[in-house]
């Protein structure tokens, strides 16, 4: 006969708990398989809400690579490397991510259009647009986003004309 002490079970069982959070549900799976099929990778995140758990990670994309991973519900965070090759209607499907949590973008050409599309992303909390070229007219575009807790702008052209936007980002957290 096997026994366990009381210590032991609870490790077991806390063990296996862990392990059944961090499996993936069917929609998750889904996009899992989407993001590996379109030269990514992905994984579930258990720092994201419940809601969208999956983290997409692409080397690069388009357009038509934005709006088949916008068709999925469960992704709460994309990461882009170099976004070069998306425009204005691939930057805008990206509002098809109702609980789109975390967006990292590199090398990211954003117009007024494209920080206006991005802008409309409510529950965006994270939000990396390295290398962008962003200027304060495109900036404008992202102050709709109150929910922010990090945004990084490297390489923007952005000048102090913008910070009564960061400001009132701020104060609306309130």
């Amino acid at each position: 006969m096997f026994k366990l002490s009381l210590p032991a079970l609870l490790i077991a069982l806390s063990a296996s708990s862990l392990h059944a959070v961090a499996k993936a549900d069917p929609l998750e799976s889904q996009a899992i398989a989407l993001a590996e099929e379109l030269g990514g990778s992905a994984k579930v995140d258990e720092k994201l809400d419940e809601i969208a758990r999956v983290s997409v990670k692409l080397p690069s994309a388009d357009d038509a690579v934005l709006r088949r991973l916008c068709k999925m519900p469960s992704v709460g965070a994309v990461e882009i490397l170099d976004a070069t090759k998306c425009t204005d209607a691939g930057f805008a499907s990206l509002k098809e991510l109702p609980d789109l949590q975390r967006l990292i973008l590199g090398k990211c050409p954003l117009n007024e259009k494209d920080a206006a599309a991005i802008g409309t992303i409510r529950p965006l909390n994270v939000l990396f647009l390295g290398e962008s070229k962003l200027t304060d007219v495109a900036f404008a575009g992202l102050k709709k986003l109150v929910n922010l807790k990090l945004l990084d702008v490297t390489d923007a052209q952005i000048t102090d004309k913008s910070a009564p936007i960061l400001v009132g980002m701020r104060s609306s957290k309130s």
